[in-house]
């Protein structure tokens, strides 16, 4: 299974990975191993010592783990050192256990799968796939319940991964072995964060919230094998908050992305805020995965996250990473826990709630499927333990939006740039557990925290008329008196360079001018489509064939009443997903 796995996952690894695995044998009494393969300038991401071990997703990590992690009481409990984004395993032949779990939200999730023979462990499932084929000596298995969910969620609710019988790790647990038993405890026990009141509650958190955001940053900092770091730049809230933390530290080089065309707004306010904090701002149209066919691309992108399908179908063509330079730091804003997911609402009656948590599903299998999808939602709901309806809005961005949404996208980008997303370290997760509902969902938490980190930022306009929700009505005394009218401005124009793809290159420009029917006609028209139909409601099969004998403007009026055409186009585009997914060609011929 070793030699499999060293001479099969390699062709999967990006650039600024070693093709040569490291083993380790004997980390168990009864003969397990540990194979790993590590990024190039990354340090401290498995420490051994007298018969204890652990490795780590994140660099710099592994030690911290080893000493900041004990047992009491039956439980795991980490210290203040173990913060960070990262999936860890640790064992210790003493007592011959070996314990894994990952921190939320989850950018790297713990996997898991057994046999007769075995127990495997693992951030990336296709190398237990690998092994598991290896040891029954038949090929590897492709899950249909995680096309399934695929197909109505864009990911999977229930932990199933793309290879039968691997599962993603579940919510708030960890995976415990003890002499090849597998068995599912609680997630380690994390140090108590404790919000001072402030006289104006609407306040309180607010500076915890900034110290977590700091020390997620230096972290990050520490461990980043280059001093490059790419900074994806809409000058949104996350990103004009992620760039004034960045702009506290000198010792690294940031340079400014932002994708889009000079009549974008996003890029005219990237524009201002680039040149505010005195960084370099690059704007490029985004570049393909295969720069002559946007199908090529999208087949390409399901390799590239290791048989994961892209979550956000409409973006899977589009190269992820795009490096400046190789083995650089990407620093993004995304999903930040702090500014709320789906409690944005104060209407958190039980009707409402489960109304909100439908609509995360787009209800295109046929019945009885649907039925077996939504009860994956309701088993996650029983497993919250929640007294408010509020906070089991909070805790699916916390366990299922952020996390299972992340992971091919992680994959894909880890493989030539290291991951800088400070709002899923652990620590910032920790504060905005506690932080008071509405001042999170209301985003004032958020406002707070871009005023105490870079409050001349709040003088440049939010992209396409965007505000803070708690300032739809207007500023909000003793917390946005100023700069709101700067703030509502109109951005200024961008008057810079555009550095364009070669879009005359690409041979199915069809899927850009006609992106519904261009879609639906690659999907009845490929031999899988007879295999997925048989799951889809009969609605949508007459959609998607209708949708391929007409033109483009037809094919968005097709769009059922209560949908847009851009749900039409995100769901056919799922489909075209689905048939490559299908095809198997992304699986790999296991090499023994």
């Amino acid at each position: 299974m070793v030699r499999a796995s060293e001479r099969t996952y390699p062709q999967y690894l990006g650039k600024r990975y070693s093709t040569k695995a490291t083993a380790f044998a004997g980390i168990s009494t009864d003969g397990g191993t540990l194979l790993r393969w590590n990024p190039d300038g990354i340090d401290d991401s498995l420490v051994l010592k007298s018969g204890r071990w652990v490795a780590a997703s994140a660099p710099k990590t592994a030690s911290r783990l080893l000493n900041g992690s004990t047992t009491r009481a039956g439980t795991i409990r980490l210290d203040d050192s173990s913060y960070g984004s990262y999936a860890a395993i640790r064992g210790d032949k003493s007592t011959d256990r070996i314990v894994a779990w990952n921190t939320a939200p989850t950018l790297e999730a713990i996997h898991y799968a057994e046999d007769a023979d075995f127990v495997y462990v693992s951030n990336r499932p296709l190398v237990i796939a690998i092994a598991l084929a290896a040891n029954s000596r038949r090929r590897i298995k492709v899950s249909r319940e995680y096309l399934l969910e695929y197909l109505n969620f864009g990911f999977s609710v229930s932990g199933h991964t793309p290879f039968a019988g691997v599962m993603a790790l579940p919510p708030r647990t960890s995976l415990s072995v003890a002499r090849g038993k597998v068995q599912l405890i609680a997630a380690p026990t994390a140090p108590q964060t404790n919000l001072q009141e402030r006289e104006d509650p609407r306040r309180t958190g607010a500076d915890e919230l900034v110290a977590a955001l700091r020390a997620a940053v230096t972290r990050l900092l520490d461990a980043q094998p280059r001093e490059e770091i790419q900074l994806r730049l809409s000058g949104g809230i996350d990103s004009r908050l992620l760039l004034g933390l960045l702009k506290e530290s000198t010792a690294t080089k940031i340079t400014a992305v932002c994708q889009g065309d000079a009549n974008s707004e996003e890029v005219m306010v990237a524009s201002q805020l680039a040149a505010l904090a005195g960084v370099e701002l690059k704007v490029k149209t985004p570049e393909l995965i295969d720069p002559t066919s946007i199908v090529e691309s999208m087949r390409a992108s399901i390799r590239e996250s290791q048989g994961f399908i892209p979550s956000e179908a409409l973006v899977s063509p589009y190269a992820v990473s795009d490096p400046i330079h190789q083995g650089e730091s990407l620093a993004a804003g995304q999903w930040p826990l702090f500014k709320g997911v789906l409690e944005r609402t104060a209407d958190n009656a039980l009707e409402a709630t489960w109304r909100l948590l439908d609509s995360r599903n787009d209800d295109v299998l046929t019945p009885t499927l649907n039925a077996k999808v939504r009860g994956e939602v309701e088993r996650w709901a029983a497993s919250v333990p929640a007294f408010t309806n509020l906070e089991i809005l909070y805790m699916w961005g916390r366990d299922i939006r952020s996390s299972r949404y992340l992971q091919p996208h992680a994959i894909q980008l880890d493989r030539d740039s290291e991951i800088f997303y400070p709002y899923v370290d652990s620590e910032v997760t920790a504060v905005a557990d506690e932080l008071p509902p509405f001042s999170r969902m209301r985003q004032i938490s958020a406002y707070l925290a871009v005023e105490a980190v870079w409050p001349e930022s709040l003088r440049v306009p939010l992209a396409n008329n965007g505000r803070f929700r708690f300032e739809a009505s207007g500023p909000v005394p003793g917390i946005s008196d100023d700069y709101f009218e700067e703030r509502s401005a109109k951005p200024q124009p961008y008057t810079g360079t555009v550095d364009q793809s070669a879009a005359e290159r690409i041979t199915d420009r069809e899927f850009v001018t006609a992106p519904i029917s261009s879609a639906a006609k690659y999907v009845t028209s490929h031999i899988q489509w007879r295999t997925l139909r048989r799951n889809l409601d009969p609605e949508i099969v007459q959609i998607v064939e209708e949708s391929a004998t007409v033109g483009e403007k037809s094919a968005r009026g097709l769009a059922p009443a209560d949908k847009s055409p851009r749900w039409l186009q995100l769901i056919t585009w799922r489909l075209v997903l689905a048939v490559q997914w299908l095809e198997g060609d992304w699986i790999p011929r296991v090499k023994r």
